[in-house]
């Protein structure tokens, strides 16, 4: 298996497509991010997006310390939405949709909604999995303290073996 690492330098549209025998060729123009004009909403929106994305991690523990660190070190928005988006676990159309939207605040709303909606499953998740594990621990706990018993009835002469030799007595007589 062979992995590439791509970083994209810019968002681009693609203009004209060359296909060729060995490789494709496009010539593509750059667009640009709409950036917030209101920064008051977009702080609001990176502190909800911070606030969703610390609940994920809680709960979502297949993050690298070093995805994480790079999360924490970035300060424009928009990149910040692109990088979020990247590492969820998420279907690559829903990715693609996101990473489509030139407007930086509409790609911060809908990164926000996604994000909210896998917090959601991740906390469905955990709840069956605890439910499981109790379960799980319960049955365990029955089975030891069965065990225990049965060993102490052995011990006793109480067990199945001394009721068995009590009623081939009584039938013999």
């Amino acid at each position: 298996n062979s992995r590439v690492l791509v970083d994209g330098l810019f968002r681009a549209e693609i203009t004209r497509f060359h296909p060729g025998s060995t490789f494709v060729e496009v010539n593509v123009i750059e667009r640009l991010d709409i950036p917030c004009e209101d920064t008051l909403q977009t702080q609001v929106l990176l502190r909800k997006l911070q606030h969703l994305m610390e609940e994920f991690l809680e709960l979502y523990d297949r993050l690298s310390p070093e995805v994480i660190a790079s999360l924490l070190a970035i300060e424009d928005p928009g990149e910040l939405a692109d990088i979020v988006v990247s590492n969820l676990p998420v279907k690559p159309q829903l990715k693609q949709v996101l990473l489509d939207e030139l407007d930086v605040r509409v790609r911060l709303e809908k990164l926000i909604a996604i994000l909210g909606d896998e917090l959601e499953i991740l906390r469905i998740e955990k709840s069956l999995m605890d439910q499981v594990q109790n379960r799980l621990d319960r049955n365990q706990r029955e089975y030891v303290l069965r065990e225990k018993l049965r060993v102490i009835k052995e011990e006793l002469g109480e067990g199945e073996g001394a009721e068995q030799d009590v009623n081939k007595y009584r039938t013999q007589a």
